[in-house]
C-alpha cells in the first residue's frame, strides 16, 4: 500500500532485509548496524558548483563502463540524456537505443534522435507497433524472496534484448533514479525549506512565482505551505497506492511502524522538502530489484549511486529546484552537453496509453488472479475497487493500471509461497 515499504519490509516471516547503509555481521550476532545515514548527510548541508554535478557522474558513469561495451537506454528526457552525455564526454564505447509505443506520449523518437545527434552517439529505435506485455507470465514465474516490482513490461524487455544483442554490448545503463537525484518534485515545499534556510523574506522574491510554476499551482498555495497553514505529515510523505483499490487492513496497516522506512524514522527534523527528496530516493530503490522480465547484461543505474546520492541530499531543495523548471539546478549543470530540444523541454515522455491497452488485454487473467485470490480473501484489496477500476470503459481513465500490476504480483508472489 505504501510504494517505498517495499524496498524495505520483507514479506517473509524470519527474513530481515539489510537496508542500504547497514551492516551486518556474520555469523550474527548483533542487530545490523547502520554505517551510512542520510540524515547525517542533508544535516550538514552545501551548495556545489554546478560543475561538481557534471564531474561526480563522468567518474560515476566511467567507474561502471569500465572495459565494457555499454548499451544506453535513451528514451530522450532529461535523464537518461545526462547519462549518455556523461557516457559521450568519457569517449566510452556505447550505443544508445529508444523504444517507442505506438501511442504520442510514449513515442520520444524525436528528443532522442536530437540527443543522439548532439552526442555523436549511434542510436537505434525500436517500435513496439500493436504489441503489448503479458502479464500472465507472473503465474508461472519462480518467484524469489520479494515481489516482482520492476521490469514487468515483456515488450520493452524484449526490445532490449534485441538491441544487446545486435550490438554485442556487456551491459545497459539507464537513467532510472533522476527524477529522484534531480528532484523532479512538483511540490510546494520547496518554498518551505526556503523559509527555514533565508526566512520569511524569502517569500517576497521571483523563487515564489517559479515554484508554482514548477507545482503548477497558485502562489497562493505555496505561501499557505511555506507559512504552515497547509504542511502536514500526510503531506510530505508519498500517498498510499491508490487508496481507492485498498481494503479494510490494508488502510489499517498503513500506521504501522513497519511501513515508515527506517530512513524516514530518522529524518524528522529535515525540511519538509529535503525529507520528500529522501522518500523518492528511497522509493528509486524499486529500480535495483529483480525484473519479471530480466536483461541478457547487467543493468546499471548511474543516477543512484552513492556519491551523487550524497552530492544530492546535501544540496538545499531550493537549489536542486532552482528556477521555473523541475530539475533546475540538473539543467544548469548540464548546459551544452544535453540538446537543446530536451534542455526546453517541460514534460516527460508517458506510456500510460500503452499500459492502459495492456491492462485491458490482459483484464480477464486480472480479474480472475485479484478477485479471487489471497489478498481479497485477507481484505488487503477492495473487491468492489478492483472490479470497478477493471471496467473497460475505466481503463484508460484512470491512473490505477501500475497499482492493479503491483497488486497482481504481489497475488502471484502470495500464491508461490503458500
Amino acid at each position: 500500500a505504501r510504494p517505498p515499504a517495499a524496498v524495505h519490509v520483507s514479506p517473509l516471516r524470519g527474513v530481515e532485509l539489510v537496508q542500504p547503509g547497514g551492516a551486518v555481521s556474520l555469523p550474527r550476532s548483533a542487530d545490523a548496524v547502520q554505517i551510512w545515514s542520510p540524515r547525517a548527510i542533508a544535516a550538514k548541508p552545501r551548495i556545489p558548483d554546478p560543475a561538481e554535478l557534471v564531474a561526480t557522474l563522468d567518474q560515476v558513469v566511467a567507474t561502471m563502463a569500465a572495459g565494457r561495451r555499454i548499451g544506453a537506454e535513451l528514451s530522450g528526457g532529461f535523464d537518461s540524456s545526462s547519462v549518455v552525455a556523461s557516457l559521450a564526454a568519457k569517449r566510452q564505447s556505447v550505443h544508445a537505443f529508444n523504444v517507442a509505443t505506438r501511442d504520442e506520449g510514449g513515442d520520444e523518437r524525436a528528443f532522442a534522435v536530437a540527443m543522439a545527434t548532439h552526442a555523436r552517439v549511434p542510436l537505434s529505435e525500436f517500435a513496439a507497433g500493436t504489441e503489448l506485455p503479458d502479464y500472465t507470465r507472473l503465474a508461472t514465474t519462480a518467484h524469489g524472496a520479494q515481489p516482482f516490482l520492476n521490469g514487468l513490461d515483456s515488450v520493452f524487455a524484449s526490445a532490449r534484448n534485441a538491441a544487446v544483442s545486435r550490438h554485442g554490448v556487456d551491459a545497459v545503463m539507464t537513467g532510472q533514479g533522476g527524477d529522484a537525484l534531480y528532484f523532479r518534485l512538483p511540490t510546494t515545499l520547496v518554498a518551505a525549506d526556503r523559509v527555514m534556510i533565508d526566512g520569511y523574506g524569502s517569500l517576497l522574491g521571483r523563487a515564489i512565482v517559479d515554484d508554482a510554476t514548477r507545482a503548477q499551482c497558485t502562489v497562493w498555495s505555496v505561501l499557505a505551505s511555506a507559512t504552515g497553514i497547509n504542511r502536514s505529515e500526510r503531506g510530505v510523505l508519498l500517498p498510499p497506492l491508490t487508496p481507492n483499490l485498498l481494503g479494510e487492513a490494508a488502510r489499517a496497516a498503513l500506521g504501522s511502524k513497519a511501513s515508515v522506512h527506517p530512513w524516514l524514522a530518522e529524518s524528522d527534523r529535515m525540511p519538509p522538502a529535503k525529507r520528500q527528496h529522501l522518500m523518492t530516493l528511497i522509493h528509486s530503490q524499486v529500480f535495483q530489484g529483480r525484473r519479471l522480465f530480466e536483461c541478457d547484461v547487467p543493468v546499471l543505474h548511474p543516477l543512484l549511486a552513492q556519491p551523487l546520492v550524497e552530492l544530492t541530499l546535501a544540496c538545499p531543495a531550493p537549489v536542486l529546484a532552482q528556477g521555473p523548471l523541475d530539475r533546475g539546478f540538473a539543467r544548469v549543470a548540464m548546459a551544452g552537453r544535453i540538446s537543446e530540444a530536451t534542455m526546453r523541454r517541460r514534460g516527460k515522455g508517458e506510456a500510460a496509453d500503452h499500459y492502459a491497452r495492456a491492462v485491458l488485454a490482459n483484464r480477464d487473467w486480472l480479474l480472475e488472479t485479484l478477485l479471487d485470490g489471497e489478498l481479497a480473501s485477507l481484505d488487503l484489496i477492495d473487491r468492489a475497487g478492483v472490479e470497478a477500476a477493471l471496467e473497460p470503459s475505466a481503463i484508460h481513465l484512470s491512473s490505477d493500471q501500475r497499482a492493479l500490476l503491483v497488486y497482481a504480483s504481489l497475488e502471484t508472489w502470495v500464491r508461490h509461497w503458500k
